[in-house]
């Protein structure tokens, strides 16, 4: 799961001061870990990012209470999403990891259930995608032994798929959590169960 600088993190959400953005980012950030080790198919979470305060943070969540290790790997490339996607891929694959799975960390509803049915889905293909709610990003991004090929930003989801990557979505009608993501503030907007850090923010 990669997490960008927080002083750079939605920015298109421009009309909340930029330390509010930034607090909700982190929010976001840790409530889409915590969701992640509670999926009992997910052997381990690797948060990649180059912000200090992001990186002291998901450590401070500690291994306990998880079905997966957590780790953080600092972004060496630090030049933006995808190199530190395909970075962290080369690295976990080098320590012989099987399955990868990308996944952003803008997902404020997202359910264990969302998670575990999608890995399943993605179990039957070599590379596999889900797009965002409006079809044209990317919220899930996963590869069982080919090469991972990182394609996410605007439009993502075109990419994905001419990359190879099998739209899995048709086949998981009842993942809502997962394909919402946060990139308006009309996506904020619409957030109904987010996590508990991110109801906190929404409440203050």
């Amino acid at each position: 799961m990669p997490v960008k600088p927080l002083d750079r993190a939605k920015s298109r959400l421009a009309a909340v001061p930029p330390q509010r953005r930034a607090a909700l980012a982190l929010a976001m950030a840790l409530d889409v870990v915590e969701i992640l080790r509670a999926v009992p198919a997910v052997g381990r979470v690797v948060v990649v990012t180059s912000d200090a305060t992001v990186a002291a943070a998901a450590r401070e969540l500690g291994d306990p209470g998880g079905n997966g290790s957590l780790g953080v790997l600092h972004d060496l490339p630090d030049a933006g999403l995808n190199p530190a996607l395909a970075y962290a891929a080369a690295v976990l694959r080098a320590d012989g990891t099987g399955p990868l799975a990308a996944v952003p960390a803008d997902l404020p509803e997202l359910r264990p259930g969302d998670v575990a049915a999608a890995l399943i889905a993605a179990a039957t293909v070599e590379r596999g995608m889900i797009p965002d709610a409006a079809g044209t990003g990317t919220v899930l991004l996963t590869s069982r032994s080919a090469p991972l090929r990182p394609a996410f930003g605007p439009g993502s989801a075109a990419r994905h798929w001419a990359s190879g990557a099998v739209d899995l979505a048709g086949s998981l009608p009842g993942i809502p959590g997962l394909r919402h993501d946060i990139d308006t503030a009309a996506d904020l907007a619409a957030v109904l169960r987010p996590g508990p850090r991110t109801r906190r923010w929404l409440e203050g």
